[in-house]
């Protein structure tokens, strides 16, 4: 597989096709389907990063296949190819979760422009989200009552040598807290290469090898294994006869997961409980605190805080995801905020400014005005302030796009 950004070009034309790969082949590996059909396929099979996506198909036209590829990837970015009479068809697959469209016949400059913007975009996203899932077990932050106890309980469990078991919903600081019990091996019983004891493999005699596992049998080395209720009952009946200290992380009850109850007996010498952050919502400021500066530091930036108006809504928030959501939110704020010094309320995540909303209900007609008013601010932001781009993709006049602003 190539290490190029993979494009993909969907059109029932092979001329388009063609001037496709002649633009952008230099930069891009770029793989072409010329159905609605094939391009699903190719979404599923190749993980493309970006996709251009002719509107006008036979068979399954380009609305059906926009709805398609982004149900089997949410995160490629795609750019619909229209004819100048289907604007209004452009503006719905906007909606639908397009980034922009391009109109036939479309200028080179602006294929290249489009490519190398929404490619970055990904790659940012991208980071943010990894940035989130890397930091937010590095350190169990906070001061209420239950991480205190947490804590206390982690810390006690580095002075004996008997099993753990850290019991918290995904997404709280489960690897946080093994790495204050200070376990010398962390796995993850979901990673789709875990090994837990390793395997023979090679297709003959002649090269047959040993797949070394993550935990070696005649060790006694300490291990954290996160989602404990993925291990099969042979990996739990093995890992009973383990010489080493075993941490188990789950968020499940694993009596209810039919565990090896001789070893569910071994690692729960100690339980600890993480609480969801909708429990601990005085820890939200010091861990925004200490998530942007994670990210500061990652990032090589200055941001120094939050307005007043950002933070309630921050705090208010109910945080689903716990931690993990709260990292990688801020880890994209930071890779999103440019040159600012302040993160503002219009900087969040959708969500989280509609929560403010569903907390102190308003009037329907002020709400409307409110919804309308930042949905065209957010075209506006997408088309780069072009208003004449924005009012197509809204599906009003110029003269009325420039009435609301």
């Amino acid at each position: 597989m190539s290490e190029k950004p993979v494009i993909l070009v969907v059109d029932d034309e092979l001329s388009i096709r063609e001037s496709f790969k002649l633009v952008l082949s230099d930069k891009y590996s770029i793989i072409t389907a010329a159905s609605g059909e094939a391009a699903v396929k190719r979404a599923a099979d190749d993980n493309p990063d970006l996709a251009f996506l002719d509107i006008r198909m036979p068979g399954m036209d380009g609305l059906e296949t926009l709805k398609k590829i982004r149900d089997i990837n949410p995160d490629l970015m795609v750019v619909m190819v229209t004819a100048v009479n289907e604007v209004q068809k452009a503006s719905e697959a906007i909606r639908l979760g397009a980034q922009d469209y391009i109109v036939k016949p479309f200028d080179v400059n602006q294929v290249l422009k489009l490519a190398s913007d929404l490619i970055m975009k990904k790659r940012i996203l991208e980071e943010g989200r990894r940035a989130g899932r890397q930091s937010e077990q590095l350190a169990l932050i906070g001061s209420s009552e239950k991480i205190e106890r947490a804590r206390k309980l982690a810390e006690d469990a580095t002075e004996a040598s008997g099993g753990v078991l850290i019991v918290g919903p995904e997404g709280t600081e489960r690897e946080a807290v093994a790495r204050i019990i200070s376990v010398e091996q962390m796995v993850d019983a979901r990673d789709p290469s875990f090994q837990l004891f390793g395997k023979s493999g090679g297709a003959t005699v002649a090269d047959l090898k040993r797949i070394p596992g993550a935990i070696d049998l005649q060790s006694e080395q300490s291990v954290f294994i996160d989602h404990a209720e993925k291990l099969t009952p042979w990996a739990q009946e093995k890992l009973a006869e383990y010489r080493g200290r075993v941490v188990f992380g789950t968020s499940r009850d694993l009596k209810e997961e039919n565990f090896n109850p001789r070893l569910l007996e071994q690692c729960s010498e100690t339980i600890i409980e993480l609480p969801p952050l909708s429990e601990r919502a005085s820890d939200i400021q010091q861990l925004l605190d200490h998530s942007l500066g994670m990210a500061n530091l990652r990032n090589f930036r200055d941001i120094k805080g939050f307005s007043a108006e950002a933070l309630n809504l921050l705090a208010s928030y109910n945080w689903p995801g716990n931690t993990a959501q709260l990292n990688a939110v801020v880890a994209n704020l930071v890779l999103l905020a440019g040159d600012k010094k302040l993160i503002e309320p219009d900087d969040l995540p959708l969500e989280i400014r509609m929560n403010e909303m569903s907390l102190n209900p308003a009037p329907l007609e002020d709400l409307y005005a409110r919804l309308e008013k930042e949905h065209i601010s957010e075209v506006l932001k997408e088309t780069g302030q072009n208003r004449e781009k924005a009012a197509m993709i809204l599906g009003i006049s110029q003269k009325l796009l420039e009435s609301r602003i």
